[in-house]
């Protein structure tokens, strides 16, 4: 089991987007400079990254399941396949339901996803 920490500052928070792959450099750059922009200074590290965090959500770089999954330091798991996943709906005992988008039409689904015995996830779309 993979033990993850909390970043401890702005810069570590960032690492963590990019290695989720949930935004491209070219985006987190551009929510890092508009962040700046709106909020110039840097007060202590935990009260920066907690805002730069909610302008992440606000300003729809991210979701909140994600956010709140990456101030825990946990950066893997937002994909699946070509679908990236934007909240956990819930775990009924066999599947765990996500909110999710196609990233090959863009259409937002629900996933129902579960462990094979292959150690892969396997999925379905729901009607």
């Amino acid at each position: 089991m993979v033990v993850h920490r909390p970043p401890a500052g702005l810069d570590e928070f960032v690492k963590l987007v990019r290695a989720s792959g949930l935004l491209d450099h070219q985006r987190l750059q551009s929510a890092v400079e508009r962040f700046h922009r709106v909020r110039p200074g840097r007060p202590p590290d935990e009260d920066f990254l907690r805002a730069f965090a909610a302008h992440l959500v606000v300003h729809g770089y991210l979701a909140p399941w994600q956010v709140e999954k990456l101030l825990k330091g946990e950066f893997e798991g937002f994909l699946l396949d070509h679908y990236r996943l934007y909240d956990h709906l819930g775990h009924d005992g066999t599947y765990d339901r996500y909110r999710a988008e196609d990233l090959t039409s863009e259409e937002h689904v629900i996933l129902r996803s579960h462990p094979s015995n292959g150690g892969h996830t396997e999925y379905t779309v729901e009607d």
